[in-house]
């Protein structure tokens, strides 16, 4: 009984949480953009004066990003390409994806559930085996392009996994692609600083995906099928298996 409180409780406190982080998101992303969009040469050259440390650095924090999703990684994905334009910009920010979560991805397989449950809830994990047993392998290409779950979610979950390595990074570098290309898109022409019917088409592609990322839990339910029993499988202390 103290269990079943106890976890409807902390479900409360997120959903709070929740509640008053994402407001605040989108108020800095509004003026995140609108900064770019006004201020766009003078931040980018500013930036690049770093020569060759400049793509090591968005490198490093893709990396960082892949492995702990402090913020969205769209936002990284969208300063490379704001910083390199669409090609340079992709190439990078998938360098950085790939070898971050292929970490993740060996670490857990290497550790196993003990590890992944000191980083992420029982609950996260839960929902990703059901995705995954509904969709099989393809659950992490789709992961990847539409991000109901942080990246490093999905690598440490894959991990749990009898997914291979080679098949885990070929479907997460396809997805990240898929995704990717739109968001360095959506950087390129905020970079260029006009207004065109290129960059409002990108804008809302990019705005998609953002607002799925902002509400991730509401889209769980729609694409995973049975979430409401697998929840109450848990409040029973059914374990996670993959």
């Amino acid at each position: 009984m103290l269990k079943k409180i106890r976890f409807i409780m902390l479900k409360k406190e997120k959903n709070y949480a929740e509640l008053f982080f994402l407001p605040i998101l989108m108020i800095l992303l509004f003026f995140f953009v609108g900064e770019l969009f006004f201020n766009s040469e003078t931040i980018k050259t500013f930036i690049l004066r770093f020569g060759i440390w400049a793509p090591l650095i968005v490198i490093v924090l893709q990396i960082l990003q892949s492995m702990v999703s402090v913020i969205p990684s769209q936002i990284t994905t969208i300063v490379a390409g704001f910083l390199f334009g669409p090609v340079l910009g992709l190439l990078y920010a998938l360098i950085g994806a790939t070898i971050g979560s292929s970490a993740i991805f060996l670490i857990s397989r290497r550790f196993g559930q003990k590890l992944a449950l000191k980083f992420f809830s029982l609950r996260d994990l839960s929902h990703f085996e059901a995705f995954f047993k509904q969709k099989k392998s393809w659950a992490l290409f789709l992961a990847r392009i539409a991000p109901i779950f942080p990246n490093d979610l999905v690598s440490i979950a894959g991990g749990l996994t009898n997914i291979s390595f080679g098949q885990f990074t070929a479907l997460s570098t396809l997805g990240f692609i898929a995704q990717m290309a739109v968001l360095v898109l959506f950087g390129s022409q905020l970079a260029e600083g006009s207004v065109n019917a290129s960059l409002i088409i990108i804008s809302v592609l990019a705005g998609i995906l953002l607002m799925i990322v902002l509400f991730k839990e509401q889209i769980r339910r729609m694409v995973i099928k049975d979430l409401h029993k697998v929840e109450k499988s848990l409040k029973q202390g059914v374990k996670i298996v993959f």
